[in-house]
């Protein structure tokens, strides 16, 4: 396993602190509708502190990497 490199790190930071599950939900909810989604699934397990998201969004393009 090799680190990343320093640009493609800078590519995938985040400038947006999320400190909550709630949070996090909302924050994927926003991707998936910023991806065209139709359909979203989303699940929540605060015991775990998880939750998923599936949608039938775009996805993002090979050339976003």
């Amino acid at each position: 396993i090799l680190p990343l490199p320093d640009e493609v790190v800078a590519q995938i930071k985040s400038s947006t602190a999320i400190v909550s599950l709630t949070g996090v939900l909302l924050e994927l909810l926003k991707n998936s509708l910023d991806a065209k989604a139709a359909k979203i699934d989303a699940a929540v397990d605060f015991a775990r502190g998880a939750c998923t998201v599936d949608d039938d969004g775009l996805g993002i393009s090979p050339s976003a990497f």
